[in-house]
This record gives structure tokens, sequence and C-alpha cells, in this order.
């Protein structure tokens, strides 16, 4: 939609236009006579049809380039969770689809649809698509992102999983190998993501300050593409100096600190042994290794650490973040200092 207006602040016509995206614009003709602000606006709408004019490409075409992007780019889970969804989008979309023709209705209907048979998977791929898509306007595949226009039902409130002291120490003892225990042990002591444990190298533990740096480097990035510190707790400075090499005069300091003879663990691996322990230990079968991050938070606001300092040390992107997962168990402790009264 085009237009011509003129108001008492210029002295030119002003064109004023709506982009696909919905967005309103207004940009001046530079032209003070109506007859040449319309030759103004003739020539802006051929340009401007040229310019946004979206490479024809299919969605299989682009799969393709997205999935060789994001192996330089994002993680494997990340990877992992859009080829799930890449999958799940063909069971309604033909891969030989034109991603121009790609519109609100029927992703909309499609999203619904996903959303009634799996609440949360529906989510998941609703973010990891959008996230494909901006990437497609990026590259002048599509003009806009339509997953942007489609606002997803929310979803039910769901408490995060704690793992007890008493659960904790059974599934370590059900745990034959000392190296793996440790793991388990630096995990609930630093809350950190076992992506950050794997590529923990000794370069990023300072003993002289008690903390440590997750930071990103040439081959791993942290979820939030952000930095932080971690202080070291005397139960991970017992695990640390447990797994510490003897020999100083080594230079250990791009060594990872948890490693299989030097080399990186496959963290499926250290996932599915923890779930082994698990179910050896017959605790809750619906303990996995990422409940370990939500007990070392859980741990923290039940010693009344405010709700902003565990979004720190989580590195959580946001407070809010912080509060959906965790306002729950602050609440309790709210009740508990009531009743001391």
């Amino acid at each position: 939609m085009y237009s011509l207006i003129k108001d008492k602040k210029s002295p030119y016509y002003q064109l004023l236009y709506t982009q696909e995206s919905g967005k309103r614009t207004t940009i001046s003709t530079h032209c003070k006579i109506k007859s040449d602000a319309l030759k103004f606006l003739t020539l802006f709408k051929d340009k401007l049809i040229e310019t946004t004019k979206p490479t024809v490409i299919t969605l299989k075409d682009f799969n393709a380039q997205y999935k060789e992007f994001s192996i330089m780019k994002h993680s494997k889970n990340y990877l992992r969770s859009y080829k799930s969804a890449y999958k799940i989008f063909l069971t309604e979309f033909s891969e030989d689809t034109v991603m121009s023709k790609l519109n609100v209705t029927d992703l909309e209907r499609f999203f619904l649809q996903r959303f009634s048979e799996s609440k949360f998977g529906a989510h998941l791929n609703y973010r990891t698509l959008k996230a494909a898509l901006e990437k497609a306007v990026e590259w002048n595949y599509i003009s806009y992102n339509p997953l942007k226009k489609i606002k997803m039902p929310k979803l039910p409130q769901k408490n995060v999983l704690i793992i007890s002291q008493e659960d904790f120490q059974s599934i370590l003892a059900h745990e034959p190998n000392s190296t793996f225990i440790r793991i388990y042990e630096f995990a609930r002591g630093t809350g950190m993501r076992l992506s950050e444990i794997l590529n923990l190298t000794w370069g990023q533990i300072e003993f002289a300050n008690n903390v440590i740096t997750v930071m990103n480097s040439d081959s791993f990035t942290t979820k939030s593409k952000k930095e932080r510190v971690i202080p070291i707790s005397n139960k991970v400075n017992e695990v640390l100096q447990s797994v510490r090499p003897n020999l100083v005069w080594i230079d250990i300091m791009n060594q990872y600190v948890f490693s299989n003879k030097g080399l990186m663990f496959n963290p499926e691996y250290i996932s599915k042994r923890f779930k082994k322990s698990v179910r050896k230990a017959e605790v809750n079968n619906s303990y996995h290794f990422h409940h370990l991050r939500s007990s070392f938070a859980s741990d923290l606001i039940a010693k009344g650490v405010s709700i902003f300092l565990v979004q720190k040390l989580l590195g959580h992107s946001s407070v809010a973040v912080t509060e959906r997962n965790y306002a729950h168990l602050q609440t309790d402790s709210l009740k508990e200092a009531i009743y001391l009264l």
C-alpha cells in the first residue's frame, strides 16, 4: 500500500508505504510538486520490487544449506533439534515447496495441530524453525519471517525436577567409576551445563581467586553467548583437587578437566551413563543429568540466595527465565521464613 501525504513540517511530499512485514514506513520524496512526487513513487515501487524480490529456493535446498551452516555455527544439540523439527515439518509441507510460498495461515494451522499433539514439542519446533527462517530472510530467500506473526498458545506451568540429596547419594553409590562420580558431583556443585563441563579446561580455573570462568572459545560457545564466573565451593574444590594432574611441570592449561585419556567425553555417553545409575538406584526414573543443574539452583534458593544471583550463576539470558523455572521454590522459602515468625 502506497500513498503520498503532505504536512506542515516539510515542504516536500512524503511517501507512506507498508512493508510485507506489516511495518508502516515514511520517506521523503524531496518533491514539492505532486506530479514530480508521483514520478518518484513509480520509480520507488519499481526499485523496491527489484531489490526485495526473494531468491527462488525450495525447502530441500534451503535445508541442505542451513544444515551446513548450523554445523559450523550452532551446537550439536541445536542441530539435532533442527533436524527433528524439519522432519516433522515435512509431514505437512513438501520438500519441493518454494520458501517464498510459505504463508502465515498454513504455518499457523500446522503449529496449532502440532501443539494439540505435543505442547512442549511444538514450542521447541517453533523456536527452532523460527531461527531457521530468520536466517532465510537474511539470505534473501523470503522477504519476512512468517513465524514472527504467529503467537503460540502458552505452555502449562511445569516445575523443574529436583534431585534430593538422598536420591543423589544413592545415584552416586550405583556409579562404579570414580571419574563419573566426580563429574556428577561437579555438576551438582556448580550448576554448569554438561557441554560447559566437558569443554572446561584447567586454564579456566583460578585456584588463587577460587573461581571458575565459563567462557567462549574457538571450539565452544555458551548457550547464552555470554561468559560468567562461578565461585568454587569446598565440595567443588575437593572434586577438582582429586582430578588435578600431579605433574605440575606439564602445561595443563589447555587440557580438559574431565577427559577420556585427554580426549573430550561424548555428552550422550555421560547422559546415558547417569541415567543407568538412576535406574540402578531405583529412584525417580524421570531424573536426567540436566536435573543436577536445577538441583544446584534449588540448593541456593533454599539457602536464601536471590533469584537474580541464581540467574547470574546459571547463565540464563534473563531473570525472567530463572523466575519461570524456580519461582515456586522461592515461594516455598518465603513461606518457611514466615512460619519462623
